[in-house]
């Protein structure tokens, strides 16, 4: 825990930040979903959605939800044995963690 600049005690884990004595409170979730019409497995933090993505068969067409506040996105999903991130859906973390777990796995 640590205080910013204007005294508001600041408690941040992984890919979620949550602001006590305030009412900006951020949390996303991330669901992937490994095979169509298979139950997801959710995590909380990008870096563990995104290397489950990555581990995911390609031909299973898995496809990764990010969920915040009421709204839910699909933010990478296979299509035509392809792994992508959706254009247009912003999600700097994830997209880094599975950039970095890609390269990761290249090399191992």
């Amino acid at each position: 825990m640590s205080m910013n600049r204007d005294g508001q005690q600041e408690v941040m884990m992984r890919s979620t930040t949550e602001v006590l004595g305030s009412h900006s409170v951020r949390h996303e979730m991330y669901t992937v979903i490994c095979k169509s019409g298979q139950r997801g497995i959710e995590f909380s933090d990008a870096r563990l959605a995104a290397l489950a993505f990555l581990r995911a068969p390609a031909d299973d067409r898995p496809f990764v939800l990010r969920h915040q506040g009421n709204a839910t996105h699909v933010i990478a999903s296979a299509k035509a044995g392809t792994k992508l991130i959706e254009p247009g859906r912003l999600d700097d973390t994830f997209r880094a963690a599975y950039e970095s777990a890609a390269i990761a796995d290249a090399f191992s």
